[in-house]
């Protein structure tokens, strides 16, 4: 009962299947537009100050938008870079967003990704879920126990605390899951009152597919904090 009225409707082991067989096309197809039309591929954009100043203003306009219209207080907003230094070659971009309940962020390539209002608007609103649905305030409450044991132990059996750690971490996936799944579907709630167009948002899915096409490859995931894409883009049709 809780799953299906906070996290959309369960999804079914064929299904995904299916949808990891499409994903999976779509993203080879991808790879081989990129490999044709290298310009095109985040990673070789610059991302100049200017731009960076532009998205920062594109993302105020989202957030605040959607804050306003669901009575929510604007966090901080920031456009992080998101580079990852690379020992050889290239620094890589990373494609994500995160908050910490006072700080939203949306890293560069992920703006660059989500050239649709619609779509960004998506990922505002799942990080404004996390915060107004108490995932931040939870997950330290779940972690306390763990930090506390962990210190404890560290300073009787280094081995025992890394092992503890180990499973505690396992242990709490679950409900990060959980929390990804919540977010999707009170993210959409969000988008929709701010007169955002919400059928866009398996969009996004989409698209983070396209990039990490081995996130539709694998059906047990235990251990892993976020749904496969697969399953997501199932619950948000």
């Amino acid at each position: 009962y809780w799953a299906c009225t906070h996290t959309g409707p369960p999804v079914y082991t064929e299904e995904q299947r299916k949808m990891a067989a499409e994903l999976e096309k779509e993203a080879a197809d991808y790879q081989k537009y990129l490999q044709a039309h290298p310009e095109k591929d985040i990673q070789n954009f610059h991302y100049h100050d200017s731009w960076m100043e532009l998205q920062l203003k594109r993302l105020n306009k989202i957030a605040t938008q959607i804050c306003k219209a669901n009575s929510f207080e604007v966090p901080k907003l920031q456009v992080h870079p998101g580079v990852v230094p690379q020992p050889f070659g290239k620094d890589a971009r990373i494609v994500n967003a995160a908050t910490d309940g006072s700080l939203l962020f949306v890293t560069a390539a992920m703006m660059k990704l989500l050239e649709s209002d619609d779509e960004l608007a998506t990922v505002v609103g799942h990080e404004l879920a996390h915060i107004h649905r108490d995932h931040i305030s939870h997950r330290i409450m779940r972690n306390l126990p763990f930090a506390i044991l962990l210190g404890v132990l560290d300073t009787q059996s280094p081995g025992a605390a890394d092992a503890v750690g180990l499973v505690g971490r396992v242990g709490l996936a679950e409900f990060d899951r959980d929390e990804e799944r919540e977010a999707d579907i009170y993210g959409l709630v969000y988008m929709k009152n701010a007169r955002y167009d919400y059928h866009k948002a398996a969009n996004v899915w989409r698209r983070m597919a396209m990039l990490h096409p081995e996130s539709s490859q694998r059906e047990i995931y235990f251990g892993d904090s976020h749904p496969f894409h697969p399953e997501r883009l199932i619950r948000l049709q």
